[in-house]
């Protein structure tokens, strides 16, 4: 049953990633902000997709921990 959850969840991943990158691509020639936007929604849509279809969960913990400065974590 796990190989045909990863299976579905990397078809539909591709499938996602091939409509926002067509929908992002007119946002290249606009403001930084807007092309962010896109790739937010594209990020947002993946992790929704994974948990439909894999049943994961994505807990985000020590968030004030991390500097507002640009950094690698």
């Amino acid at each position: 049953m796990l190989l045909v959850r990863s299976a579905i969840f990397n078809v539909i991943f591709y499938l996602n990633l091939l409509f926002w990158m067509i929908v992002a691509l007119p946002t290249i020639v606009l403001p930084r902000q807007i092309f962010m936007g896109v790739a937010r929604i594209w990020a947002r849509t993946s992790m929704a997709w994974m948990h439909l279809i894999c049943g994961t969960k994505n807990e985000f913990r020590y968030r004030e921990k991390v500097p507002v400065t640009p950094c690698i974590v």
